[in-house]
């Protein structure tokens, strides 16, 4: 990490409301928001839209062949089409989220969106939210958390996304997502050793941003 870079990582499973914490506390510390998920959603929506439903052998072909970029307001370029924000129902659609969970699990995959996400705002201080950031992508990186949640809470949570389906649904998809995510190969997502764990349960994250930003900030000024 360079000296003069500092970086926040916010890692967590699905749904556990890391996104909401994340982009508050960019907000709170002056820091640039940057989600990794955003990367990963862009390469399956890439990836589905040239060969369709998942295939191993195709994915690889794509991760070689594929362009993809995070452009400087946070929009993300694949294969020349500019994903913007009003894309995001698009993206954390049921389809792209199981397809995402895939693709992620491929090691040839996750390396050649590693090199994207270390790109990203290379001149801006970042909190970097994701499944891996503390543990692979940043693992030096000045603080760390880790979101956790019950899985009903999560399943509430993603029925907001998505109100087409029921609760038990959402459930049963998170479990199969949690357990690939969590069990793979590489990168699993699991706490870095170093990583504060936050509990977020609560319907209010304001009060658990501000621990989490006094834990920042006591860090930050450790280095003066």
């Amino acid at each position: 990490m360079s000296e003069l870079r500092k970086i926040i990582t916010v890692d967590g499973l699905a749904a556990s409301g890391k996104t909401t914490l994340a982009k508050q506390l960019a907000d709170k510390l002056g820091f640039k928001h940057f989600n990794s998920g955003s990367i990963y959603r862009a390469f399956a929506y890439g990836y589905q839209k040239k060969f369709g439903d998942f295939n191993p052998q195709l994915a690889l072909t794509y991760a070689q062949t594929c362009s993809l970029s995070l452009l400087p307001d946070s929009s993300i370029e694949i294969d020349g089409e500019i994903l913007l924000h009003q894309n995001q129902d698009m993206l954390t659609s049921a389809k792209i989220s199981d397809l995402t969970s895939q693709l992620s699990a491929i090691p040839e995959v996750r390396t050649t969106l590693y090199q994207v996400q270390r790109q990203a705002y290379l001149s801006e201080n970042i909190v970097a939210e994701g499944r891996d950031q503390g543990t692979i992508v940043f693992p030096e990186s000045l603080a760390k958390f880790f979101i956790i949640a019950s899985a009903e809470v999560r399943a509430q949570r993603r029925k907001t996304q998505q109100p087409n389906l029921n609760e038990n649904e959402l459930t049963k998809e998170l479990s199969e997502r949690d357990k690939r995510d969590s069990l793979r190969t590489i990168a699993p997502t699991v706490p870095a050793h170093d990583a504060i764990i936050i509990e977020n349960n609560t319907a209010d994250p304001d009060s658990v941003v501000l621990k989490m930003e006094s834990f920042v900030l006591s860090k930050l000024n450790s280095l003066k």
